[in-house]
């Protein structure tokens, strides 16, 4: 079987998968809810002087345009989906039929390293089109709360890079825990409770280590601008790497996962 036909045996298995589109629904609603919410809470934050409201937040245009990030949030589901394009074969009984059809097991694991860096490719830019989309819709309630065009081209860069890094990263984690649950529950932990403790602890101390974890580099690639002058998101709460320096990082760490994800898969017994 040849790597086309590799890719195409990929890509059918992605699209008729069910799971494939709860996710890419759950992406679509959590980018939105993230992004939709940042108005109400930054108009929260008005105080009254003197018995008049001092401007909000949203009177500032690089606020405004920061509030769009949050579309990009959707990433955890592209890194879920990269987990699922190996560990899933495992879990479904259907890994050593793939790799008897492609006898080369460094085609298979290339065609799926291809398939995990489009998938949270597509993931990303889907949802971040229409959380964009919601995130507009929520601020025609706020007079003057209008986002440069810029916002847009930047929110495409970050969502295009975070789901190719985070799909590979997702792919890599599958391909060396191989248990598509224990892949996934592992991704989430990290994610959402070790990488935050860690940040805290870290920061707490003072620590530039923690400017090499998951969130924060994530965090300092939304700085990432393709026309706009701001060099600093309004909305971060934290001293971040440069974006130049976060993708790297971010890239790095995808390309030592993945790496180390080849040399162990194609050594592993296949059951």
């Amino acid at each position: 079987m040849n790597f086309a036909a590799l890719l195409k045996s990929e890509l059918r298995k992605v699209i008729y998968a069910r799971s494939t589109w709860w996710l890419l629904i759950g992406a679509i609603a959590f980018a939105s809810l993230s992004t939709a919410v940042m108005p109400l809470v930054l108009d929260s934050t008005r105080v009254v002087v003197d018995g008049a409201e001092t401007p909000g937040p949203l009177m500032d245009p690089n606020t405004v345009d920061a509030i769009f990030g949050k579309a990009s949030a959707g990433y955890y589901f592209a890194m879920i989906l990269g987990a699922m394009l190996l560990a899933g074969e495992f879990a479904k009984g259907t890994a050593i039929a793939t790799f008897l059809a492609a006898p080369r097991r460094a085609s298979v694991l290339s065609a799926k390293i291809v398939m995990a860096a489009l998938i949270g490719l597509v993931v990303q830019i889907i949802s971040a089109t229409i959380a964009s989309v919601v995130g507009l819709i929520v601020l025609t309630g706020y007079k003057h709360a209008d986002p440069h065009l810029s916002a847009f081209g930047d929110l495409a860069l970050t969502a295009s890079i975070s789901g190719i890094v985070m799909g590979l990263i997702g792919l890599a984690v599958g391909a060396l825990i191989r248990n598509q649950t224990a892949a996934i529950v592992s991704l989430l932990a990290w994610m959402f409770l070790i990488d935050p403790i860690l940040t805290v602890v870290l920061g707490s101390l003072h620590n530039e280590g923690s400017k090499f974890l998951f969130t924060s580099l994530i965090s300092g690639m939304m700085d990432l601008h393709v026309g706009s002058t701001v060099t600093r998101n309004p909305l971060a709460t934290m001293e971040f790497f440069s974006p130049l320096i976060s993708v790297f990082l971010l890239v790095g760490y995808a390309a030592v996962l993945v790496g180390s994800a080849l040399l162990t898969s194609l050594r592993r017994d296949i059951d």
